[in-house]
């Protein structure tokens, strides 16, 4: 069923409606942990998260202190501690319960709240499961009423900052810490913390093989989008990009391990002898670029075709979004994981069209695309209104 927004604020407030209670020392002034474990429709699931009050992270443990495990409530802790996503239940089973008269020792509360984050994101720095990450921040942000000023961000995995990490400063605008530089922060004691959700909890997996029934927006989709892109356009480049020649984009894959398109060049010179006299033509391996200028390029399409892939991500950083077309080529007609039409529609892209190879069982060999299909798709794109 497609009911009450469940990619925005309805699926905040259904997530927030499933929180159980399993570490419970508020009532002797010690800490509290509450999960939240909720199967979002259409989803694989299941999806876990939780939040902490007067938690201390120390070399790489939580401690709370809540009595004894005896404390924690059926159906609670100790009921999800196995079966969780992975990245999940090596933190459930790092905490150290501690009993709750120990927290007067505790000196130096954080009055910031913080959010500890175990990313996917990772070398090579797949873009979607970068943004999947940060995609959860930004809903844990608006679940919790976490203040993006006052808010501290630390991550729990090894990766380096990776190139998303100035997104990532203006969710956590009180500082954003690694493992190695949490020495800087010593012995951190939180009021409030609360744990991102993991990965493939984000929303934007859902109904990944298959088109999405519910053709909606999504209100938490289309807030990450204005706040993501902000950070990468300023007033000064969105005035500039607004006076550029419309642009159709072909996103490259000629460096890429496999999925590259055999026909390329043909296509290209295709595009650019066709409408090169009502737009920009450019076909450029995105990669290639700084993440920064590859948000900037994107944002002057009004047309990007790409072959299926986690490239395609970007479009969440378009800050026109309801202006651009997305032109998806699958190379395998029996794999069409349909993630980006559904983003599409969640965002509102102005239109999304999709070419399939008839070759069934086609693999990671090269693909020959239709030229002439590939054209009338973009011709559909561009007589729309």
């Amino acid at each position: 069923t497609c009911a009450y927004d469940d990619y925005g604020i309805g699926l905040i407030d259904m997530w927030k409606s499933a929180g159980k209670i399993g570490c419970d020392g508020l009532n002797g002034n010690g800490s509290e942990m509450t999960e939240y474990m909720f199967r979002q429709p259409r989803h694989a699931g299941p999806d876990y998260t939780f939040s902490l009050k007067n938690v201390v992270f120390e070399h790489g443990r939580f401690k709370l202190y809540c009595a004894t495990t005896d404390t924690i409530k059926p159906g609670g802790y100790l009921h999800h501690k196995f079966g969780t996503q992975q990245g999940v239940t090596k933190w459930l089973n790092s905490f150290d319960f501690r009993p709750s008269a120990e927290i007067s020792e505790i000196k130096n509360w954080s009055d910031s709240p913080v959010l500890f984050v175990d990313r996917d994101c990772a070398a090579p720095y797949n873009p979607f499961h970068c943004v999947a990450d940060l995609v959860n921040a930004f809903t844990m942000a608006h679940m919790f009423k976490l203040d993006f000023p006052n808010l501290k961000v630390v991550f729990l995995d090894d990766s380096d900052d990776g190139p998303l990490i100035d997104v990532w400063r203006k969710i956590g605008q009180a500082g954003v810490y690694s493992r190695s530089s949490m020495g800087s922060l010593g012995q951190l004691s939180a009021k409030n913390a609360v744990y991102n959700l993991p990965p493939g909890s984000s929303f934007i997996w859902r109904d990944g093989w298959g088109v999405d029934p519910c053709q909606f927006t999504s209100s938490i989709l289309k807030g990450f989008n204005r706040f993501a892109s902000d950070v990468y356009l300023p007033p000064d480049v969105q005035a500039s990009i607004s006076e550029t020649k419309p642009l159709i984009l072909l996103a490259s894959r000629k460096n890429a391990r496999y999925r590259r398109i055999s026909n390329e060049d043909e296509l290209c010179e295709k595009l650019k002898t066709r409408y090169s006299s009502k737009a920009a033509i450019e076909c450029l391996d995105m990669k290639s670029y700084p993440f920064p200028e590859q948000i900037r390029k994107l944002n002057e399409a009004r047309v990007l075709i790409g072959m299926h892939g986690a490239g395609l991500a970007l479009l969440l950083y378009h800050r026109q979004v309801t202006k651009l077309s997305l032109v998806e080529m699958f190379r395998d007609a029996n794999d069409q994981p349909r993630y980006y039409q559904n983003m599409c529609s969640r965002l509102g892209c102005k239109s999304y069209n999709a070419w399939v190879s008839p070759i069934p069982g086609h693999g990671d060999s090269d693909t020959t695309v239709s030229i002439d299909e590939i054209v009338s798709l973009v011709e559909k794109s561009l007589a729309l209104k």
